[in-house]
């Protein structure tokens, strides 16, 4: 960052007219990407998942593991058991509202992020605005879009969020109530997911980062202070983190072997806006950003640069437990940030670069959002794979489903033709064998149904 813009590092609060326009901006974009899916039933988990909990289920959660049906992967997660619960009762059987109620979430934490990032960080509205809907577009991040059990990792990115906003706002000068507040924020953020920890580890860097910014104005102001603060709340962050696991390992005993290949396949994944398609390309793309941001980029931008990629591998380190690629929603927004920020800057030298620049955003804006919209057509009533993975959680004893759901969703498998056990199990064989291909054009087959051109295993 050049002298005048660290010149004016201090809370600027973006005009409230310019908030609302990101988030209505971010909104719009994120209904035209899920135009299609918007009213589609549930998928998969969602059937037991996002139901209404009785009494005892709920006291369980605290005690055990999130899931009362013992299907799902083991972890201690109250919030997360409170939270389907809650939309459970608001919007019962209407999946349109609750995946307009994930896209509103995630389109607020976003803006909130780009405010954030303006105010403290002094990153033009445009550069986080244009990373944002790269970050929406990305085509392994339909799963937050609309898989509504999914929802829950938008509200762990949106309480990451607030923790930011009150953890620099404690940096600042603030009072108790900004410490407490993070705490409580990063309290809840755990109790939702554990994949938070990896979260946790962020705070520091972000504030780290904002300490240095401090560092580099012409007036210091408070800045022994502000690093007191810093140190003060990663230490009280290590401290809660340490008790948060001594509670999970306490009510859920598990023993997760790491994988290191897994991180490095979180962060592959998160920087390949396009997924496995155009493959060899865009690493030649990005091979040739990296070299030509060494050697055009002046010094203090590539401090940025390195603050981003920090940010995105230590995002990525959730997959060292899991490798799944709907854990990497933070690890998206990092990498757009920082793709963005590069092509923003590199475009400053020349006209044709600038050129150049906003033709190669673009292009990847719209081919990642296609097909992202293409991924969501596994999710279609008429698509195989829902068919078979919800038909099974369906046939499971130990799911707990309403009684309308299940009602419905047997009468759907009848107008399809899927009648007995034998109906369903060829189509999982036939799901089974199209699995091991990469990818493959649409299949279409009997009665309306179809193999869908990119799986939920197209990795």
């Amino acid at each position: 960052m050049n002298q005048n813009i660290l010149a004016k590092l201090r809370v600027n609060f973006l005009s409230p007219h310019t908030v609302i326009f990101i988030f209505l901006l971010l909104l719009g974009f994120e209904l035209i990407v899920t135009s299609k899916s918007l009213s589609y039933d549930f998928y998969w988990d969602d059937i037991h998942l996002i139901r209404t909990y009785n009494i005892s289920e709920l006291q369980s959660v605290f005690v055990g593991q999130w899931d009362p049906d013992h299907i799902e992967t083991a972890g201690y997660r109250p919030i997360t058991t409170l939270f389907n619960h809650a939309r459970a009762a608001v919007f019962g059987e209407h999946t349109l509202y609750h995946r307009l109620f994930i896209l509103i979430l995630l389109a607020l934490s976003l803006t909130l992020f780009c405010k954030i990032l303006f105010d403290c960080y002094s990153v033009p509205y445009v550069y986080s605005t244009l990373g944002c809907i790269l970050t929406i577009s990305a085509r392994y991040n339909w799963f937050n879009l609309v898989w509504i059990a999914d929802g829950i990792h938008v509200l762990v990115a949106l309480l990451f969020v607030l923790s930011l906003w009150a953890i620099t706002t404690f940096i600042q000068g603030g009072g108790r109530l900004a410490f407490v507040l993070c705490i409580g924020l990063v309290s809840v953020a755990l109790l939702t997911r554990e994949d938070a920890l990896a979260l946790v580890a962020l705070f520091p860097i972000f504030g780290a980062y904002y300490v240095f910014l401090l560092s580099r104005l012409p007036v210091r102001k408070n800045f022994k202070n502000s690093l007191n603060r810093l140190g003060l709340i990663t230490a009280s962050l290590f401290i809660l983190s340490m008790f948060y696991v001594f509670i999970h390992l306490h009510f859920v005993p598990e023993t997760n072997i790491l994988y290191l290949s897994g991180w490095v396949t979180h962060i592959r994944w998160s920087a390949f806006p396009m997924g496995s398609f155009f493959y060899a390309i865009w690493k030649i793309i990005l091979i040739m950003i990296g070299i030509t941001t060494v050697i055009m980029l002046p010094r203090e931008k590539i401090y940025t640069v390195f603050f981003w990629i920090l940010c995105l591998v230590i995002a990525a380190t959730t997959g060292l437990v899991k490798v799944r690629t709907n854990l990497i929603l933070l690890p998206i927004v990092f990498f757009s940030q920082l793709f963005v920020y590069i092509l923003m800057e590199i475009s400053k030298r020349n006209t044709i670069i600038k050129i150049l620049g906003a033709v190669l955003l673009g292009t990847v804006i719209i081919v990642s959002a296609r097909l992202n919209m293409v991924a969501q057509e596994t999710m279609n009533p008429l698509s195989i794979e829902r068919i078979v993975h919800t038909g099974i959680l369906m046939t499971n004893p130990n799911a707990s489903i309403p009684r309308e759901r299940v009602i419905r969703m047997n009468a759907e498998e009848m107008k399809l033709g899927i009648k007995t056990d034998k109906d369903m199990q060829q189509l999982v064989d036939l799901l089974g064998y199209q699995s091991q291909l990469k990818i493959f054009p649409q299949t279409p087959l009997a009665n309306g149904l179809f193999m869908p051109s990119i799986l939920f295993y197209d990795q």
